[in-house]
This record gives C-alpha cells, sequence and structure tokens, in this order.
C-alpha cells in the first residue's frame, strides 16, 4: 500500500517561513537572507536575518523552537 505522504524535502522557493516579518517601510514579507541556528538538548534557537527587497530595510529575528 503507497504512502500518501512521502518524506520528501522542500524547495527553498516552496518553503513558507512562518516567522517572516512584515517590513514595516513598505508592509510587504521580507525575505529570509541568512538562518544562524544552535541546538542544545531541549530547544533549537535560531537567528533570522531578514531583508525587504522593495526598500533594503534589514531586521533580524530570534525564534527559540522547543525540540
Amino acid at each position: 500500500m503507497p504512502f500518501l505522504h512521502e518524506e520528501k524535502t522542500i524547495p527553498a522557493d516552496e518553503y513558507v517561513d512562518t516567522h517572516a516579518p512584515l517590513c514595516r517601510v513598505c508592509n510587504t514579507r521580507m525575505w529570509l537572507g541568512r538562518v544562524s541556528t544552535t541546538v542544545t538538548a531541549t530547544d533549537r534557537d535560531s537567528k533570522r536575518e531578514y531583508e525587504c527587497k522593495r526598500c533594503g530595510l534589514s531586521q533580524i529575528v530570534m525564534v527559540r523552537e522547543p525540540l
């Protein structure tokens, strides 16, 4: 019997970043430029750097996710 959902890698252009902020100047969704992640025994901490492709504003968002 085939599985309906296979384990697949999602291409970067199809990935939805749920943490992407809106640009406070243009009010458009910012693009993720860089991610630095540190994993501990209980959490995954990510420093995400975003950039607005319309006006060039940049913003850093810190995200902590439990494992």
